[in-house]
């Protein structure tokens, strides 16, 4: 039941934000699970809430800006799917506390240059990898694809796309590597369970917040995040 209430969570907060709910899920998971089984079970949930996410804005869908990152994103997260069966679990918990401080302090920044068209598969590739070791796609993604240009539904339905490719490369990197097992499996079949209905609260949620309550929403939940990180490497 807490693994529905979890996704539920997740799933509504990356529908009304645009990021987040991931790194809330595989920081939670970290703590309970350890890094490594939270990785692989956060991806196969992830995969799940991220497709209906896609099939749910399908219509407003960038897809020559999605092929683009997925060109890069795809094969880097199997890279890094690969690489982090290898790492220690300490090596990973690092990796995740500092994918964390990145959401604490983006929004301190001033906004980033605009990114070329030709530089989003080199820039996807360097995400894949990061988010094959210590997961946080959503906020590598946000930035890349708001440097292009897009905004809104229309951000928010790419960067589920480019998050079903990465999610789908790392996973069979994980299967691939031993780091999914028939328990982890089934956690994550129940955490996707409650992806879906967190989504359709956060479509239902999003008409009724404004631009800048979606941001303190967000930055909320990544202070929370902040917490859970330093608890995981203490």
């Amino acid at each position: 039941m807490l693994l529905i209430l979890l996704g539920v969570a997740a799933g509504a907060l990356t529908t009304v934000a645009g990021l987040g709910g991931g790194l809330l899920v595989l920081l939670l998971l970290s703590a309970v699970e350890g890094p490594k089984a939270a990785l692989a079970i956060s991806a196969a949930a992830l995969l799940v809430g991220n497709t209906h996410r896609l099939f749910m804005l399908r219509d407003k869908l960038d897809a020559g800006t999605a092929l683009r990152v997925v060109c890069g994103a795809f094969p880097g997260a199997i890279l890094g799917g690969l690489t982090a069966a290898w790492l220690s679990d300490r090596a990973l918990s690092l990796l995740i506390a500092s994918v964390v401080g990145l959401a604490l302090v983006r929004p301190l920044l001033k906004d980033a240059p605009i990114v070329p068209r030709w530089a989003l598969a080199p820039a996807g590739l360097g995400i894949g990898v990061l988010t094959g070791n210590a997961g946080g796609s959503g906020l590598l993604v946000a930035p890349l694809l708001l440097s292009a240009g897009l905004s809104g539904a229309r951000y928010i339905a790419t960067s589920a796309a480019v998050a079903v490719a990465m999610h789908s490369g790392r996973l069979g990197a994980y299967v691939s590597e031993g780091m999914m097992n028939p328990e982890r499996a089934l956690d994550a079949a129940i955490l996707a369970v409650g992806l879906p209905l967190g989504n359709l609260l956060g479509e239902r949620l999003s008409h009724h917040l404004s631009d800048r309550r979606s941001a303190q929403i967000n930055y909320g939940a990544m202070a929370l995040c902040g917490a859970l990180a330093l608890f995981g490497i203490a």
